[in-house]
Protein backbone atom coordinates (compact mmCIF):
# COMPACT_ATOMS: atom_id res chain seq x y z
CA UNK A 1 0.00 0.00 0.00
CA UNK A 2 3.10 2.27 0.73
CA UNK A 3 4.32 1.57 -2.28
CA UNK A 4 1.20 2.49 -4.33
CA UNK A 5 0.84 5.40 -2.65
CA UNK A 6 4.36 6.23 -3.29
CA UNK A 7 3.86 5.68 -6.89
CA UNK A 8 0.66 7.82 -7.57
CA UNK A 9 2.96 10.88 -5.73
CA UNK A 10 5.49 10.43 -7.86
CA UNK A 11 3.09 10.14 -10.81
CA UNK A 12 1.49 13.17 -10.04
CA UNK A 13 4.51 15.53 -9.26
CA UNK A 14 6.20 14.19 -12.66
CA UNK A 15 2.44 15.25 -14.84
CA UNK A 16 2.34 18.49 -12.50
CA UNK A 17 6.08 18.99 -13.52
CA UNK A 18 5.41 18.58 -17.55
CA UNK A 19 2.04 20.13 -17.62
CA UNK A 20 3.28 23.79 -15.57
CA UNK A 21 6.04 23.78 -18.26
CA UNK A 22 5.64 27.61 -20.14
CA UNK A 23 5.69 27.28 -24.01
CA UNK A 24 9.64 27.53 -24.90
CA UNK A 25 10.93 30.32 -26.84
CA UNK A 26 13.02 29.04 -29.41
CA UNK A 27 15.52 32.44 -29.87
CA UNK A 28 16.77 34.78 -27.36
CA UNK A 29 14.80 37.51 -27.23
CA UNK A 30 15.17 41.43 -26.03
CA UNK A 31 12.95 44.16 -25.27
CA UNK A 32 12.91 47.73 -24.45
CA UNK A 33 10.24 49.20 -22.73
CA UNK A 34 9.22 52.93 -20.86
CA UNK A 35 7.16 52.24 -17.44
CA UNK A 36 5.58 55.14 -16.19
CA UNK A 37 5.92 55.10 -12.26
CA UNK A 38 4.10 58.71 -11.98
CA UNK A 39 0.55 59.55 -10.89
CA UNK A 40 -0.37 60.80 -14.17
CA UNK A 41 -1.05 59.56 -17.57
CA UNK A 42 2.00 60.33 -19.65
CA UNK A 43 2.86 59.94 -23.81
CA UNK A 44 5.66 58.79 -25.74
CA UNK A 45 6.41 59.28 -29.19
CA UNK A 46 8.76 57.74 -31.64
CA UNK A 47 9.44 57.77 -35.29
CA UNK A 48 11.81 54.59 -36.46
CA UNK A 49 14.00 54.71 -39.78
CA UNK A 50 10.90 53.85 -41.89
CA UNK A 51 8.94 57.02 -40.91
CA UNK A 52 6.75 54.96 -38.98
CA UNK A 53 5.55 57.07 -35.89
CA UNK A 54 4.47 55.41 -32.57
CA UNK A 55 2.38 57.30 -30.23
CA UNK A 56 1.47 56.06 -26.98
CA UNK A 57 -0.40 56.75 -24.28
CA UNK A 58 1.13 55.01 -20.68
CA UNK A 59 -1.12 54.69 -17.40
CA UNK A 60 -0.02 55.43 -14.13
CA UNK A 61 1.71 51.44 -13.33
CA UNK A 62 1.87 50.56 -17.10
CA UNK A 63 4.62 50.31 -19.28
CA UNK A 64 4.73 50.47 -23.84
CA UNK A 65 7.31 48.50 -25.47
CA UNK A 66 9.38 50.35 -27.42
CA UNK A 67 11.35 48.16 -29.30
CA UNK A 68 11.19 44.49 -29.72
CA UNK A 69 14.54 42.33 -30.90
CA UNK A 70 13.90 38.98 -31.71
CA UNK A 71 17.11 36.23 -32.06
CA UNK A 72 20.69 37.56 -30.67
CA UNK A 73 23.41 35.99 -31.47
CA UNK A 74 25.92 33.80 -28.93
CA UNK A 75 28.36 36.29 -29.57
CA UNK A 76 26.16 39.39 -27.93
CA UNK A 77 26.61 40.88 -24.60
CA UNK A 78 23.13 40.33 -23.09
CA UNK A 79 23.80 42.28 -19.81
CA UNK A 80 24.56 45.16 -21.49
CA UNK A 81 21.89 47.79 -23.32
CA UNK A 82 24.23 47.63 -26.60
CA UNK A 83 22.03 45.90 -29.05
CA UNK A 84 19.37 48.07 -28.03
CA UNK A 85 21.09 51.63 -28.16
CA UNK A 86 22.94 50.34 -31.50
CA UNK A 87 19.37 49.77 -33.20
CA UNK A 88 18.55 53.28 -32.27
CA UNK A 89 21.81 54.77 -33.32
CA UNK A 90 21.03 52.99 -36.51
CA UNK A 91 17.76 54.14 -36.88
CA UNK A 92 18.04 57.73 -35.49
CA UNK A 93 15.59 57.01 -33.26
CA UNK A 94 14.47 59.84 -30.73
CA UNK A 95 11.81 59.49 -27.63
CA UNK A 96 9.51 62.33 -26.78
CA UNK A 97 7.93 62.31 -23.34
CA UNK A 98 4.54 64.37 -23.15
CA UNK A 99 2.18 65.63 -19.98
CA UNK A 100 -1.07 64.44 -19.60
CA UNK A 101 -2.04 67.74 -20.80
CA UNK A 102 0.11 66.76 -24.21
CA UNK A 103 2.35 69.31 -23.47
CA UNK A 104 5.73 68.41 -24.75
CA UNK A 105 7.97 67.92 -21.88
CA UNK A 106 11.41 66.26 -23.25
CA UNK A 107 13.22 64.60 -25.79
CA UNK A 108 16.00 61.77 -25.35
CA UNK A 109 18.16 60.80 -27.91
CA UNK A 110 20.92 58.41 -28.32
CA UNK A 111 23.46 60.89 -28.82
CA UNK A 112 22.42 62.70 -25.15
CA UNK A 113 22.92 59.23 -23.73
CA UNK A 114 25.43 60.08 -21.80
CA UNK A 115 25.23 63.73 -20.94
CA UNK A 116 24.46 64.85 -17.62
CA UNK A 117 21.28 64.31 -16.04
CA UNK A 118 18.71 61.02 -16.07
CA UNK A 119 18.90 59.79 -19.79
CA UNK A 120 16.87 57.04 -20.93
CA UNK A 121 19.45 56.11 -23.24
CA UNK A 122 21.94 55.74 -20.70
CA UNK A 123 21.99 52.43 -19.15
CA UNK A 124 22.56 53.13 -15.30
CA UNK A 125 18.85 54.61 -15.63
CA UNK A 126 17.54 51.53 -16.54
CA UNK A 127 17.00 47.84 -15.29
CA UNK A 128 17.50 44.37 -16.68
CA UNK A 129 14.74 41.82 -15.82
CA UNK A 130 16.38 38.24 -17.01
CA UNK A 131 14.26 35.25 -17.05
CA UNK A 132 14.94 31.46 -18.29
CA UNK A 133 18.43 32.12 -18.23
CA UNK A 134 20.53 32.05 -14.89
CA UNK A 135 23.42 34.50 -14.58
CA UNK A 136 22.66 35.85 -18.42
CA UNK A 137 23.94 32.76 -20.02
CA UNK A 138 22.50 32.29 -23.31
CA UNK A 139 20.15 29.50 -24.20
CA UNK A 140 16.70 29.12 -25.72
CA UNK A 141 14.70 30.60 -23.47
CA UNK A 142 16.58 33.63 -22.37
CA UNK A 143 14.43 36.79 -22.19
CA UNK A 144 16.18 39.85 -21.40
CA UNK A 145 13.77 42.86 -21.11
CA UNK A 146 15.64 46.29 -20.51
CA UNK A 147 12.87 48.61 -18.50
CA UNK A 148 13.40 52.84 -18.14
CA UNK A 149 11.35 54.15 -15.01
CA UNK A 150 9.18 57.42 -16.24
CA UNK A 151 9.71 59.33 -12.69
CA UNK A 152 7.96 62.18 -11.74
CA UNK A 153 11.21 64.12 -11.95
CA UNK A 154 10.89 63.70 -15.71
CA UNK A 155 7.70 65.24 -16.11
CA UNK A 156 9.15 68.35 -15.37
CA UNK A 157 9.02 70.27 -18.62
CA UNK A 158 12.75 71.47 -20.00
CA UNK A 159 13.74 75.26 -19.28
CA UNK A 160 11.39 75.68 -16.35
Amino acid sequence: MKHLISVIILAVCAFCSFACDPPRIENNHIYWYAKNTTNEVVSVSWTKSDNTKNDKQITPGDSVLLVANGFISQNSDMLSMDLIKNQFASDKVKVDLYSNTGQFVKTWTYEDGNSGGRQMFNESYNRLIVTGSPNGNLNTDSVFVWVFDIIPEDLAVEGK
